[in-house]
C-alpha cells in the first residue's frame, strides 16, 4: 500500500507539536475446525486500522481510522494537530526504513498452501486420531493461522514493518474404557511456516 507517511507526520505536528507518530496494523486470521471426521467450521477475517498520535508538552493528541488511506490518514493527522495545537509549526521529517530486530524465518509460508489442502491436513489428523485406538470416542482438530502485519513511523525518522505469521494446531481426544474416561489436547503452534 502506497503511503505519504512523511506527509501525515509533518500534517500532525503542524501545530506546533513535538513527537508524532503513526501505526498501522492489518490482522487476518483463518481457522478450520473438524470434529466427527468431517469438516465443522471454516472462519475468515480481517481487521484493519490506523492511528496518529502528537505529543506536545504534557499533552497527548491521538486519533485512529479504519481506513487506512493517505487521505484518511491526512484527516486524522489534522484532527490530533488541532487538538494539541499551540502555535504554528514545521516539521522536517526523513523517514529512515529499519528492519525489525527479530526476523522470523519462514520455510513454507502458510499463504502457499490452499484451503483445501488445509482441510486435508485437518482430516488426516483427525483420521490418525480417531483410528490410533479403539477406546478413542471422540476427535476435534483445530488449524488456526493469524498474521498482524504492523507498520510504525514517527516523526524521530523511524519507519518500521514487520509481518508477524503465527500459526497453530490442536488435536484433542476423548478417550474411553468401561466407566473410565479421559481427555487429551496436544497443541503445537509458534511464529512460523507450514514447516
Amino acid at each position: 500500500m502506497d503511503l505519504d507517511h512523511e506527509g501525515v507526520l509533518k500534517k500532525a505536528l503542524s501545530g506546533g507539536g513535538e513527537f508524532a507518530d503513526l501505526f498501522i496494523e492489518r490482522s487476518s486470521s483463518f481457522a478450520i475446525v473438524a470434529e466427527g471426521g468431517k469438516v465443522e467450521k471454516v472462519i475468515s477475517g480481517v481487521d484493519c486500522g490506523a492511528g496518529v498520535r502528537v505529543i506536545i508538552g504534557q499533552r497527548t493528541a491521538y486519533a485512529y481510522t479504519n481506513e487506512v488511506t493517505t487521505e484518511a490518514l491526512l484527516g486524522i493527522a489534522g484532527a490530533v494537530c488541532q487538538a494539541a495545537a499551540v502555535r504554528a509549526g514545521h516539521a522536517d521529517i526523513q523517514l529512515l526504513r529499519k528492519g525489525p530486530r527479530i526476523d522470523v524465518p519462514r520455510v513454507k509460508s502458510y499463504d502457499t498452501v490452499s484451503t483445501a489442502d488445509k482441510v486435508a491436513m485437518v482430516l488426516q489428523a483427525d483420521a490418525v486420531a480417531r483410528n490410533f485406538d479403539r477406546r478413542i470416542r471422540q476427535v476435534l482438530v483445530t488449524y488456526r493461522e493469524n498474521r498482524q502485519q504492523v507498520l510504525i513511523a514517527n516523526s524521530n525518522g523511524l519507519l518500521t514493518e514487520d509481518d508477524r505469521p503465527y500459526l497453530t494446531a490442536m488435536v484433542q481426544v476423548v478417550a474411553a474404557d468401561g466407566d473410565i474416561v479421559q481427555t487429551g489436547y496436544e497443541p503445537i503452534g509458534g511464529l512460523a511456516g507450514m514447516e
